[in-house]
């Protein structure tokens, strides 16, 4: 359980009980994962698993904002799990290079993730259109993957405002006309 209070616009936040993302950043980080987060969203005091082992037990994270996946991670029930927890307070996903990358999109397909970096994974066409059901996503690159032009254009016919950045150039959002 975990309970944030403030005022409005996420200024003073209080946690109260265990912090749900404590054994799930913990699990992802002895899997390889880099993990970047914010103990306050209002003063964005950053915290960094290169930097620092743990965070402080008295300074929960408020957020989780990107998962940096080495080349060799493996997907687990374990690491699903962990991933699952993050689910709501991760924003970015780097996962270049990684070898098993459709699983690990397919795992992504309803978090709301603005960013997502593919490149030099073996992300296909069909990781891609696990990843159309992401939500709020503002951009994806997959350059160096296996994702095909035809598969960007399918993509970008669900997300036409999503920009996509790959080999075949970069796809820019694609905004209404107004008639």
């Amino acid at each position: 359980l975990r309970i944030l209070w403030g005022k409005p616009g996420n200024q003073y936040f209080q946690a109260l009980g265990t912090d749900p993302l404590l054994a799930a950043v913990r699990q992802l980080m002895e899997l390889g994962v880099h993990v970047r987060g914010k103990y306050n969203a209002a003063t964005a005091e950053i915290w960094d698993s290169a930097n620092d082992e743990l965070w402080s037990r008295d300074k929960p994270l408020e957020i989780v904002t990107e998962l940096i996946f080495p080349e060799e991670f493996q997907l687990t029930t374990s690491s699903q799990a962990a991933m699952n927890t993050l689910q709501k307070w991760a924003f970015t996903v780097k996962a270049p290079k990684v070898r098993d990358a459709d699983q690990l999109a397919s795992l992504f397909s309803s978090w709301t993730l603005p960013l997502s970096y593919w490149s030099g994974s073996t992300l296909s066409d069909e990781g891609l259109q696990a990843l159309s059901t992401t939500m709020h996503t503002k951009l994806i690159d997959v350059k160096g993957t296996q994702v095909t032009e035809a598969g960007i254009r399918a993509f970008k016919q669900k997300h036409p405002l999503v920009r996509v950045v790959s080999d075949f150039g970069e796809f820019p959002p694609e905004y209404p006309k107004d008639d």
